[in-house]
């Protein structure tokens, strides 16, 4: 039996359990195509550990060719794609700039590392420095 804690993304269906991903399961570009356009349509999640994985494995620049292929930002540039998939990431608990895991607290764009600093986020930063 599987440990919890390397479940990476999960699928929501069939209910209840969903199907977990792994990262075996994630090995694929394909594979990851189709995660992103089911979170596109809200039947994905993407965990903080599978965050860390795909920017590992892939590279925000591969990332952002999967994104287009699977559409699920839908964003009209690097920029706002960068923000969007930052946020994401934000959300669920990793911080693409930093690589640290914790808690982010959106209204005051500050993220809470599991260690207890605090990083501020700096969207432009993080779009200037992404280079394609």
């Amino acid at each position: 039996m599987r440990k919890k804690s390397k479940i990476l993304a999960r699928y929501i269906y069939p209910k209840p359990k969903g199907i977990a991903l792994y990262p075996e399961n994630l090995n694929r570009e394909e594979a990851v195509v189709q995660l992103f356009a089911a979170c596109r349509s809200l039947q994905g999640v993407i965990y903080a550990k599978g965050w860390e994985f795909l920017g590992q494995r892939y590279g925000l620049e591969k990332l952002y060719e999967i994104d287009r292929k699977s559409g699920w930002f839908g964003s009209k540039n690097e920029k706002e794609w960068l923000e969007a998939i930052l946020d994401w990431a934000l959300i669920s608990g990793f911080n693409f700039q930093t690589r640290h895991f914790g808690v982010y607290d959106k209204s005051k764009n500050l993220f809470r590392t599991d260690d207890g600093r605090l990083e501020v986020i700096d969207f432009d930063y993080f779009t200037r420095s992404f280079k394609k």
